[in-house]
């Protein structure tokens, strides 16, 4: 299982956090928790055609929107990095 995966965004930014979360955990993406559950999948979408940095959890990933990427992230591993 990988900790981390980054990609630039070539579909729209829910399906590329979903396709993420689905190669990490190795389920299938209609498996995936709903990304309405963690944040609103419109705002992220129209939020994300802006310059800013976008970043919540989900399912216990961190997950990072900015300049075009969007990078996934064991939260347990992020955390231990920023001595949490």
């Amino acid at each position: 299982m990988e900790d981390k995966q980054g990609e630039v965004l070539t579909d729209s930014v829910t399906v590329s956090i979903v396709s993420q979360l689905a190669t990490i955990t190795g389920q299938n993406e209609v498996d995936i928790e709903p990304l309405y559950d963690s944040i609103d999948p419109c705002a992220l979408e129209r939020l994300a055609q802006e310059d800013v940095t976008i970043s919540f959890s989900h399912m216990g990933y961190s997950i990072i929107v900015s300049g075009g990427e969007v990078t996934v992230t064991n939260s347990q591993n992020a955390d231990s990095h920023l001595g949490r």
